[in-house]
């Protein structure tokens, strides 16, 4: 499965194909996917984890950062 991220202004972020989230407070969120690890930067962050595999963050994205996991 591709992995989808959609982002509304910088309040929103919705993901397809979360697999695991792998930290998260107020101003980072990082997790990876099927090929990435993904980290959001921002400032009051919040995450709502859906069951079929998405993540949506809200709050101030500041930042995107994506890296291909090994």
């Amino acid at each position: 499965m591709n992995t989808n991220i959609q982002i509304v202004n910088n309040q929103s972020a919705v993901v397809t194909d979360c697999k695991k989230i792998l930290e998260y407070d107020e101003i980072m969120v990082r997790f990876q996917t099927g090929k990435l690890t993904v980290t959001i930067t921002g400032q009051n962050l919040r995450v709502n984890d859906f069951l079929s595999g998405g993540l949506e963050v809200y709050g101030k994205i500041e930042s995107i950062e994506m890296s291909e996991r090994r």
